[in-house]
């Protein structure tokens, strides 16, 4: 036997193992040697397309219930007037969302709530007053 119990060994054409001396090696397994398993990969994102798509569903909607509502507010019901106001407003939220997200991603924090909220007011100020004389062109 070899000097380790356990161990198989081959001595003088024999092998040695836990069983003591046989006259040919241990099988060999069909199976591969043992190897670590593979790291996970990491969960994958969705695809863009995807979150596009859902993105631009989710605003055609959000866009159609507001016009609807507006049109009900409106005594004329004016439906073109009712879309055209309701993608001005989202459109004003998205900036606005964009613009919070930008600045919490470069670590402001709370404090930064009265500008955020100064901000909002004029954005919406400028659409209710439809920009007044925003990019006009001089007389």
């Amino acid at each position: 036997m070899g000097r380790h119990p356990g161990l198989i060994t081959r001595t003088s054409g024999t092998w040695a193992g836990p069983g003591g001396l046989r006259g040919s090696p241990p099988p060999r397994s069909a199976e591969p040697p043992l190897r670590p398993p593979a790291p996970a990969a990491p969960p994958r994102p969705d695809p863009p397309a995807l979150g596009l798509r859902a993105a631009a569903a989710f605003d055609q909607r959000a866009q159609a219930l507001l016009a609807e509502e507006l049109r009900a507010q409106d005594p004329a019901h004016d439906e073109r007037t009712a879309r055209v106001a309701a993608a001005q407003l989202l459109a004003v939220r998205l900036t606005l969302v964009g613009g919070n997200h930008r600045r919490m991603l470069a670590g402001e924090r709370a404090a930064a709530l009265p500008a955020a909220l100064d901000e909002a007011r004029r954005a919406f100020a400028a659409v209710e007053h439809r920009l007044g004389d925003y990019c006009a062109a001089p007389a």
